[in-house]
């Protein structure tokens, strides 16, 4: 980034590409190398305080510091956490570096381009990844080609499209990741009231008794210890995570007491969601 053709005055790390040193220590590295004719400050966040250092290495709150009245002379590290929820009101010309992590989503992703709050008005982006994210992208761009019947010779540079076609494909995946805990989460809450609907609620002054609770622990907790057999007996069968959870609400102790009408929403929104892409069941009771 130092010997870009262009000055970085900013570093989105949505991608958490550094990882070599705290905020302070990466902060003052990338102040040592920056241009001393154009760059005094550099600014990071410290746990949630918003820090400034300065070439004489002192380190103070931003908001009592000169350069908060001389952005111009700044330069902003935002690590990964700080990609999000943070508002500067950066100069125009500002040109900020977005790193590309592993797995990166649309919505961390816009939220990190977005702290440029002057996108094509003043402010611009640039884009930098790491070998396995660019091969990612790549391979991404190759097939994409190959499904329109474009065959072009030779490697061309990847652009803002096959950044997005990248990232949108880690989102799809990462959606179709969280079916399961959703609908897991689901039937958990559905065997929580179902075990409350079977007390004998006297008044609203019901006292719980030893045998109530044990009761109810039996139906709402989690087991801790999960039999090997259990886990891995039944035969290995590449499903869909309708069919797995279809079969899951099947198996549950007083299924019949469960809300039809979420047991419904929940398996309809897997089918449409989780489409015919398959797993095998076991992988999903490991997490």
């Amino acid at each position: 980034m130092i010997n870009y053709k262009e000055t970085i005055n900013v570093i989105l790390d949505v991608g958490a590409l550094f990882i070599d040193g705290t905020n302070r220590e990466i902060a003052v590295k990338w102040l040592n190398l920056s241009d001393r004719n154009q760059i005094d400050y550099i600014v990071y966040f410290d746990c949630d305080s918003i820090v400034v250092g300065d070439r004489q290495s002192h380190h103070c709150p931003f908001v009592t510091s000169p350069a908060s009245e001389r952005l111009d002379r700044c330069i902003f590290y935002l690590d990964e956490i700080h990609t999000r929820g943070t508002d500067f009101k950066f100069p125009v010309g500002f040109k900020a570096a977005v790193t590309l992590g592993n797995g990166l989503t649309k919505d961390r992703f816009v939220q990190a381009c977005m702290r440029m709050r002057k996108l094509g008005n003043g402010h611009s982006l640039t884009f930098w990844s790491s070998y396995e994210v660019h091969q990612q992208i790549k391979t991404l761009k190759r097939n994409s080609l190959i499904i329109e019947h474009k065959r072009r010779k030779g490697d061309k540079p990847i652009n803002l499209i096959d950044i997005l076609r990248w990232v949108y494909e880690n989102t799809q995946q990462a959606t179709w990741d969280g079916l399961h805990h959703w609908a897991a989460q689901s039937l958990n809450f559905q065997r929580k009231v179902s075990a409350f609907q079977h007390i004998n609620w006297n008044d609203k002054q019901q006292e719980f008794t030893n045998s109530i609770m044990t009761d109810l622990s039996k139906e709402c907790c989690e087991p801790e210890i999960i039999e090997l057999t259990k886990m891995y007996g039944a035969a290995k069968e590449l499903q869909t995570l309708f069919e797995i959870h279809h079969k899951r609400y099947e198996h549950t102790h007083h299924h019949h007491c469960l809300s039809k009408e979420i047991k419904d929403a929940v398996l309809k929104r897997l089918e449409d969601y989780g489409g015919t892409k398959q797993r095998l069941s076991q992988l999903l009771d490991e997490e």
